[in-house]
């Protein structure tokens, strides 16, 4: 239709998906209805992978600004479409289904730098990692690395962890570092104070 995107010009997946989801296109909009909370599944720890420590969320009934645009289809429309989306994301198996990745958003692209996305191999239990900007239609965040990382490291590195677990005198160690970084910060708040 030669209708250009949101940004550079192509529509992405996301782009689309968006626009779906999005119910201010049958009048209903609300401003300032989202924020950001703790995430319950990524607790505040090693930083240095760079993991996502809030999730997005809608706020409470009543705390965003609610109004009135012009509708561009109606709502009867927007809900058979999300339910068509919805419906064929079960047929595929994803719904509910998060993948158990233990280096997800710990291993870094080596082109662009950025965390590696994880999806499955179809029609299987196991998955693989791959450069995110990869399939991003704009030229300019787009990444050429198209190796693919199998999922099999994850079972290399929990291999590792357990034989580090395993020693005791590490742990205890380790342990006792923490003990004393707890003290040290003790000790600067009641300072401070």
């Amino acid at each position: 239709m030669g209708i250009k995107g949101p940004s550079s010009g192509l529509w992405s997946q996301d782009s689309i998906r968006y626009l779906m989801l999005n119910q201010c296109y049958t009048e209903k909009h609300k401003y300032n209805a989202r924020t950001r909370v703790p995430n319950p599944n990524r607790p505040l720890g090693d930083i240095t992978g760079a993991m996502k420590r809030t999730m997005i969320r809608p706020k409470a009934e009543g705390e965003a600004v609610e109004f009135k645009v012009p509708a561009l289809i109606t709502e009867e429309l927007w809900l058979r479409a999300n339910q068509k989306t919805r419906e064929r994301g079960r047929g595929r198996d994803k719904e509910g289904k998060v993948i158990a990745a233990l280096l997800r958003n710990r291993i870094f692209c080596p082109r662009c730098g950025k965390p590696l996305a994880v999806r499955r191999i179809s029609g299987s239990d196991k998955h693989y990692y791959f450069c995110s900007r990869l399939i991003l239609a704009s030229e300019k965040e787009h990444c050429g690395y198209r190796r693919f990382i199998p999922g099999i490291w994850d079972e290399a590195a929990w291999d590792c962890i357990y034989a580090i677990l395993k020693d005791e005198s590490w742990v205890e160690e380790r342990l006792a570092h923490m003990e004393k970084q707890h003290q040290d910060i003790d000790k600067l708040t009641m300072s401070g104070l």
